[in-house]
Parts: C-alpha cells; structure tokens; sequence
C-alpha cells in the first residue's frame, strides 16, 4: 500500500525531455535535485527561473504544481497511503483542508501547465515528448484530487486519461519507459480496490470509450 503513494511522487519526480530551451531545462533539473533533497524554497526559485526562462514549458508550470502538492502532504505528518486514501475500498475520504495559498498555487500552476501541454499535443498530436507532458500533468492532478481533496473516485478520470495517454507515448517510443510508472501505479491501485468499485470503473470506461449514447446496467 505504501508503494502507491511512493509512485505518485516518483512520477510527479521525474524530469523530462521535453521541447524547453536548454536554460530551462538544466533549470528545472537543477530545482527537481533540490526537491529530491527536500529543499523546497530553493526548488521553487529554481524552478521560476525556468519559467522565466521559457515561459512555454509547461514541465516547468508542472514543476511549480507538484512544490506545493508535496508541501501539503508533508505537512500533514503522513507517510503512509493509507493517510491519504484511507481504506481504497472507499469512493471518498475525509481531508484535512489544506493552506488556502498553497492550494491556490497548485490550482494556478496546474492550470497553466496544462493549458500549455494541451497546445503542444494540439501542435504534435503523434509526439512522444508532448503526449507524455500531457500525461504527467493530467496525473499529478489526479494524484491531487485523491491524496488532498479525498475524492478517490473522482480522480479516476484524469488518472484514466494518464494512463491512456501514456500507453501511447509506449506505442510510439517502446524505449520511453518512463511511462511505464504511470501504467503500472494505475493497474496497481485498480486492482487493489473492492470488486463493486473496479466494475464501476470499468462500466464508466466502457460507457465513455464504446457505448456514449447508452446508460451501464450499473447505473453509474
């Protein structure tokens, strides 16, 4: 159980090869090792350094939202996923609400990097580096939904569309195994959750991907 909240930050972690200029990204690389190191202050300057560098990189904007999601996990004094997510059996978990500026500066940082690796796929719909940007961000949001807000369910969405947007990086760069690490945490929390719930996930994926028009037999 603890493995799942250890990928969640490993992914969020992972640096990437993405189309920023050099600046940004040794900048960005620079602030990930301070975080790694828990120097959060410092990563952040970094990291805006990188922005200010290329203000189109959008694993920068990702940089300056994963700062604050892991400052209010921290903060917490929980190290464990069942702190977080409780029993994964549940669609929601009581949370401590979490400091306002630090939730407004996920919420503002988030949105910005996804409103930039949205245009980036838009510009290279078949490219690896833009589809996995997108995939991180759509992720880490996810991440967010279920480890501050509790909303296990609700983050299934975004989690899913992860998941599939990084099966696509694989199809098209079999080497990018990065992608994998999100592949493999969604599988991994599916199949740890209840039977009902993971029919659930499965009629509401059937129900967006094959039958749109059609209500499930479940009801959801």
């Amino acid at each position: 159980m603890q493995r799942i909240l250890c990928a969640l930050i490993a992914a969020a972690l992972v640096p990437i090869a993405a189309s920023a200029n050099q600046q940004s990204a040794q900048l960005r690389a620079r602030a990930y090792e301070l975080a790694y190191n828990l120097d959060y202050a410092e990563a952040t300057r970094e990291m805006e350094a990188a922005v200010r560098a290329d203000p189109a990189d959008s694993a920068a904007e990702r940089g300056l939202a994963v700062i604050p999601w892991l400052l209010i996990s921290f903060a917490r004094g929980a190290a464990t996923v069942d702190d977080y997510l409780g029993s994964i059996s549940r669609q929601n978990v009581a949370m401590q609400q979490p400091p306002a500026d630090l939730a407004a500066r996920f919420s503002r940082h988030a949105m910005r990097a996804l409103e930039l690796a949205e245009a980036d796929v838009a510009r290279r719909p078949r490219d690896p580096d833009a589809l996995y940007e997108l995939g991180a961000i759509v992720g880490l949001q996810a991440s967010y939904v279920a480890t501050v807000e509790g909303r296990v369910l609700g983050a299934f969405r975004a989690a899913r569309r992860a998941y599939d947007l990084h099966e696509q990086v694989l199809a098209l760069r079999p080497a990018r195994k990065d992608a994998g690490l999100v592949i493999g945490t969604y599988r991994y929390i599916v199949s740890a959750m209840s039977l009902p719930i993971r029919m659930m996930i499965a009629c509401r994926r059937l129900r967006a991907t094959v039958l749109p028009p059609l209500a499930c037999s479940c009801g959801c």
